[in-house]
């Protein structure tokens, strides 16, 4: 198993190479995709779209609201987006990162992306191996989660890396019986994105499933235990830290969500 979370852990970094390696390649066979033969250039190749939204929230915060107009509006092809748009984990996590270190947002989030993409895929190995018990196929399926093409997100200054490693977290947590831990996690994973509160839904099957007490998709009736509906309880604290973030836009805006 050792082995296997080493290998992974190389193999995370030789993907990040073969993103860098491909933006050289598309570079010299196209004008249209340019960088900067740099550290902060290569590093910017990980920066794109949303991650300028977070810069903007790492540096200034939430602009602040007078009305439902300044949160966001469309008219065919004009339109206004607010910061208000995007959840605060992510650059808050950031934030604390480039406070500590004394380094840019560039900086801090390629760091973040580095660590918690590595740790997404070893997460994931750890939550295969549990559910296959065979590290042979753990390590197989780990591979294949590695190079699906759409996972280069987690390589990105995005949540998807973060996120994931949370959703993951949780999941194992469950396997191993876990609550206070899996309180936290599904709390934490709310105010990174806010389908983070959809997933407690399929977190909660999965505790029943975990706690053999479901039986052709019916209820046990040794489900009406309190040792068992207090394993639940967990539940409590992402949805009041959701309801405590809704409650601080509604102080800052006036509106909730």
């Amino acid at each position: 198993m050792k082995s296997n979370i080493f290998n992974i852990l190389v193999l995370s970094v030789f993907l990040k190479i073969l993103y860098i390696g491909f933006a050289f390649v598309l570079e010299s066979n196209t004008d249209y995709f340019g960088f900067e033969h740099s550290t902060e250039g290569v590093i910017s190749l990980f920066k794109r779209h949303d991650a300028y939204w977070y810069q903007n929230i790492h540096d200034n915060g939430y602009p602040e609201v007078n009305s439902r107009k300044e949160l966001g509006w469309h008219n065919d092809a004009e339109y206004h987006q607010s910061r208000w748009g995007f959840m605060p984990g992510y650059p808050l996590a950031i934030k604390v990162i480039s406070s500590l270190l004394n380094i840019s947002f560039n900086a801090s989030a390629f760091i973040i992306s580095i660590v918690f993409s590595t740790l997404c895929f070893i997460l994931f190995y750890w939550l295969s191996s549990l559910w296959f018990q065979k590290t042979k196929n753990a390590f197989y399926a780990t591979l294949l989660f590695m190079v699906m093409p759409f996972n280069y997100y987690f390589s990105m200054m995005y949540t998807e890396a973060i996120f994931c490693s949370l959703l993951f977290g949780a999941l194992i947590a469950v396997k191993k019986k876990k609550y206070i831990l899996l309180a936290i996690l599904t709390a934490i994973m709310t105010i990174f994105r806010a389908n983070g509160l959809v997933l407690l839904l399929p977190i909660a099957l999965f505790v029943l499933e975990n706690e053999n007490l479901l039986e052709n998709f019916k209820l046990k009736k040794a489900i009406w235990n309190w040792n068992i509906l207090k394993k639940f309880a967990f539940l409590f604290l992402p949805i009041l830290t959701f309801s405590g973030y809704c409650y601080y836009q509604y102080i800052k805006t006036g509106y909730p969500n």
